[in-house]
């Protein structure tokens, strides 16, 4: 009951135009470009490069590598054996190559819209 009342109060004084202008108002302002649209370039290399970065293949493909490049991490233990520590070490630089890779990518599709 008190909930009506409080509307009531809170309506007095606009009429039915002035309702539906303040409620179109509170919509625009709670909308939401999705991130992916914002950031869209215009030139059309900068659109070939960021539909493949956005594309789901390369996210799996970069989060595949994230949780393998864990794994990597994990291994490492005082100790290790000289041919455990190469292999470290080579695939870190296979790591790094990839992530590097793909903040290129990424710096080269989003530009400064990203940042």
């Amino acid at each position: 009951m008190k909930y009506i009342e409080a509307q009531k109060e809170e309506q007095k004084g606009y009429n039915e135009d002035q309702l539906k202008w303040i409620a179109m108002q509170g919509m625009i302002a709670q909308a939401k470009v999705a991130h992916d649209k914002l950031n869209m370039p215009d030139q059309r290399s900068r659109l070939t490069v960021w539909k493949f970065v956005n594309s789901q293949n390369f996210q799996l493909f970069i989060m595949l590598f994230i949780v393998l490049n864990m794994f990597q991490m994990a291994l490492d233990f005082e100790g290790a054996p000289f041919e455990v520590v190469m292999f470290l070490r080579y695939s870190n630089y296979v790591f790094t190559t990839v992530f590097m890779v793909e903040c290129a990518l990424k710096l080269f599709a989003y530009g400064t819209s990203y940042f």
